[in-house]
C-alpha cells in the first residue's frame, strides 16, 4: 500500500512533447514536476479546483460519531484529508476500506490503518472485494466530493449495507482562458492532455465549450489515471484513451511516455 511506482525511462525521453495537466496542482505540482523531469513542456490547464466546506456540519457529526459505522471507505486522497485532519486514528471501529494505492498511502501517512484495498484502484473493484465479505446490514461511512460517482455506494447498498454519504470537499470548475487553450491546439506539435480524475473530464467540456472540445477529441492524445477516468473520457468521445497500469501520478507520467510512442507508431 502506498508504493510509489518508478519513473520509468531516462531523464528528457519525453524530448519537449506538450503535455496538459488538467489536474488541479499548479506549476510546481507533483505531475508537473513529473513530466519536467522527463523533459516534457507542460501546459497547466486546472479545470476543477477544490474547495473546504463551509457549512461541514454534517462531516463533523458523522466523524463524531465514527465507532457506530462498520467501515468508512476512501475513493479519493482528498478525502483522506478532508477527514484526517478532523480525525485522529480510530483505536477500533470502523474497518477502513480505500480505492487504491494512493489513497491506502495517505491514510498509511496520516497513522491511519487500512483494513481493504482492491488489486485494481477503481470502485467497482473496490465494490467486488466487498462482494467477498458479508456486509449486509453492515453501516458504511462515505465521505468524498458532492460530485463524486455513485459507483461506490450504489454497489454497497445493492449488496445489503447502509451507505451514509457526506460531503467531505468541494469540486468547482475553475475558469480556463480559451484563447490560450485554442493557441495551444493550434501549435504544430499537438499536445497529450492528462486527467487524474472523471471529474476533471466533465469539466474541461464545461470549459472549452462544445466546439473547442470537440477538436481538441480530434487531435489530441489523452491519458487517464485509471479505468474509471478512461470509461469517462471514452463517453465523452475520446478514442484511443492510454489507462495509467496504477492509480499514481508516477504511473500516470509513465503513461504518456506510452501515449507518445503509440502516436508516433
Amino acid at each position: 500500500m502506498g508504493r510509489a511506482e518508478p519513473i520509468e525511462g531516462r531523464d528528457g525521453e519525453l524530448g519537449g512533447v506538450q503535455v496538459i495537466v488538467t489536474r488541479s496542482e499548479g506549476v510546481e505540482g507533483p505531475l508537473t514536476r513529473l513530466l519536467r523531469e522527463r523533459g516534457a513542456r507542460v501546459l497547466n490547464w486546472p479545470v476543477v479546483a477544490i474547495e473546504p466546506l463551509q457549512h461541514p456540519g454534517a462531516l463533523e457529526e458523522a466523524l463524531q460519531n465514527l465507532p457506530s459505522y462498520d467501515w468508512i471507505v476512501f475513493t479519493s486522497p482528498r478525502a483522506v484529508a478532508a477527514v484526517t485532519v478532523r480525525r485522529p486514528p480510530p483505536k477500533g471501529r470502523p474497518r477502513v476500506a480505500a480505492v487504491g494505492d494512493a489513497t491506502a498511502g495517505q491514510l498509511a501517512d496520516a497513522g491511519w490503518r487500512v483494513d481493504l484495498v482492491p488489486s485494481e484502484g477503481c470502485g467497482e473493484a473496490l465494490v467486488q472485494e466487498f462482494e467477498r465479505i458479508d456486509c449486509a446490514g453492515a453501516r458504511v461511512l462515505f465521505p468524498a466530493s458532492q460530485i463524486a460517482r455513485d459507483t461506490v455506494p450504489a454497489g454497497l447498498t445493492a449488496l445489503g449495507a447502509r451507505v451514509d454519504r457526506v460531503i467531505a470537499y468541494r469540486t468547482v470548475p475553475a475558469p480556463l482562458d480559451r484563447s490560450t487553450c485554442l493557441a495551444a491546439l493550434d501549435s504544430a506539435e499537438l499536445p497529450v492532455v492528462t486527467f487524474a480524475s472523471p471529474g476533471a473530464v466533465d469539466g474541461l467540456e464545461s470549459a472549452l465549450g462544445a466546439e473547442v472540445y470537440r477538436r481538441l477529441m480530434a487531435i489530441c492524445r489523452v491519458v487517464a489515471i485509471g479505468p474509471t477516468t478512461a470509461e469517462a473520457l471514452k463517453e465523452s468521445g475520446f478514442a484511443g484513451v492510454t489507462t495509467a497500469k496504477a492509480r499514481t501520478l508516477p504511473s500516470l507520467a509513465n503513461a504518456v511516455g506510452i501515449a507518445i510512442h503509440s502516436k508516433e507508431d
